[in-house]
C-alpha cells in the first residue's frame, strides 16, 4: 500500500551493468557518494532483520545508532569515515609493528574517536526521549525501558587521556594486532530498572523494541530535519497479535509516504486510509493500483 506525493527530482532505481556493478542516477546523473542517497531520499525500513538490534550483537546496535545519526547529519558520516580509516590504519601498523607510525595514528584515532563518541552521546540521550515513552504506549508493560550508552572511552576522557590510555596499552595490542578500546567497540544497551532489559524480555517484547526503535528513528529524523521521512514497511506485522498490531499503527510517526507490503490473506484493509492506493504483486511485476 502507498500514498501519494509529488515528485520534484527523478531519481532512477539501481540498475545492474554488465560488469555486474549497480548505477544509480538522479536526474540522469550518476551518483557517487552514498551519502547523497541519504540527503535526498531519507528512508526508515522497518523489516524482520531488525530484531538484531534487539538482541543481537553489540556491532548491530551501533549500526543502527550510525544509521541514526548519519540520517540527519553527513558530518556525522564523514567522522565515522574518518575514523574508520584512521582504525584501519592503525591496526595494519600493529600488525606490522611499524612502532614510528603509531604515535601519529595514536592522535589521529583519538581525536576522531573522542568526536564520535560526543556525538553519540548528545544523540543516544535525545533518542531515549523519544523511544522511552513509545515503547511504554505500544507494550503497555508499566516501566520505563530506555536507551544507555556505554562508550569504550569515558565521557570525561581528553585527546591526551586517550592517547596516554593507548600508549600503555601498546604491548597488548602489539601482541594481539589490533586496537582494543574505542568506538568501534562501545555498547548501546536497553534498561528497565532491574538492569538489562534484552536479557530478560520475552520474543514479543523484544519484536516490539525493534519495531519501536525504527519509530523513535523516524520521530529523531523529523525533529532535527523539520521534514517527514518515507517509512518502508516490510511484513513485520505477522508476529503481533491483532491488538499489539493497532497498538503500533496508532503510533507510526508522519511520513511524507508510506509503503506497506503484505502477504496474501493478510487483513490490509484494516490499516488503509482514504489516500491508499493498493498495489498487487504477480512474480515481480505491479499490476495496475486496486480500489479497496
Amino acid at each position: 500500500m502507498v500514498g501519494k506525493r509529488p515528485q520534484s527530482r527523478r531519481l532512477r532505481l539501481p540498475r545492474l551493468r554488465e560488469s555486474g556493478q549497480k548505477s544509480i542516477r538522479e536526474d540522469d546523473k550518476p551518483i557517487q557518494d552514498r551519502k547523497r542517497l541519504v540527503e535526498r531520499n531519507p528512508a526508515i525500513v522497518f523489516c524482520h532483520e531488525d530484531m538484531e538490534f534487539a538482541r543481537g550483537e553489540p556491532e548491530r546496535r551501533r549500526f543502527f545508532f550510525d544509521q541514526t545519526a548519519s540520517l540527519v547529519s553527513v558530518g556525522y558520516i564523514d567522522l565515522l569515515r574518518a575514523y574508520r580509516r584512521a582504525l584501519k590504519a592503525r591496526n595494519y601498523a600493529l600488525k606490522e609493528r611499524s612502532l614510528d607510525v603509531l604515535d601519529v595514528l595514536d592522535i589521529q584515532v583519538a581525536t576522531y574517536g573522542l568526536g564520535l563518541r560526543d556525538e553519540r552521546a548528545r544523540m543516544s540521550a535525545e533518542f531515549d526521549e523519544r523511544f522511552a515513552p513509545r515503547y511504554e504506549r505500544v507494550s503497555l508493560l508499566g516501566t520505563r525501558v530506555g536507551v544507555a550508552y556505554r562508550p569504550s572511552w569515558k565521557l570525561d576522557e581528553s585527546v591526551d587521556d586517550v592517547v596516554s590510555r593507548l600508549g600503555a596499552a601498546r604491548d597488548r595490542e602489539l601482541a594481539l594486532g589490533t586496537s582494543l578500546s574505542g568506538p568501534h567497540r562501545d555498547r548501546f544497551v536497553f534498561i528497565d530498572d532491574r538492569g538489562d532489559f534484552s536479557d530478560r524480555a520475552s520474543t514479543g517484547q523484544l519484536r516490539l523494541l525493534s519495531l519501536t526503535l525504527r519509530i523513535a528513528q523516524a520521530e529523531h529524523y523529523s525533529a532535527i530535519s523539520g521534514k517527514p521521512p518515507i517509512l518502508l514497511l516490510d511484513d513485520v506485522l505477522l508476529e503481533l497479535d491483532p491488538e499489539k498490531r493497532r497498538r503500533f499503527m496508532d503510533n507510526l510517526p508522519g511520513a511524507e509516504q508510506s509503503f506497506f507490503t503484505f502477504l496474501p490473506g493478510e487483513p490490509y484493509r484494516d490499516y488503509a486510509r482514504e489516500d491508499t492506493i493498493v498495489y498487487w504483486t504477480d512474480h515481480g511485476r505491479f499490476s495496475h493500483p486496486q480500489g479497496l
